[in-house]
């Protein structure tokens, strides 16, 4: 569990999983590759939908070692932008954290 999340009993759901509960979001982030051609997943219910394109791990190459480092980098700039997000929308700045 790095960074004290256990992602283990996580599974990765198809969009369709979440629909009938649709009403429940207000929004809806999609990290899809664009550099991949990766198709980004529509959700046809009126959200504010965010779009954040970041490397698919899955298509990373090298080593294990490798593959893992450059993991923790997409992981770590996701969260980043998570949270300068989340800031912005409730009008925190980084100077009144301090």
């Amino acid at each position: 569990a790095e960074l004290g999340l256990d992602l283990s009993g996580n599974t990765c759901d198809s969009i369709d999983d979440f629909l009938p509960r649709a009403d429940e979001f207000s929004y809806v982030v999609t990290v899809c590759d664009e550099t991949a051609a990766e198709r980004c997943p529509t959700f046809p219910v009126q959200v504010k939908h965010l779009h954040w394109g970041f490397p698919d791990p899955s298509s990373l190459r090298g080593s294990e070692k490798e593959r893992l480092t450059e993991t923790r980098e997409i992981r770590d700039q996701i969260l980043a932008r998570v949270r300068n997000w989340y800031f912005e929308s409730h009008g925190v700045t980084t100077t009144s954290m301090t």
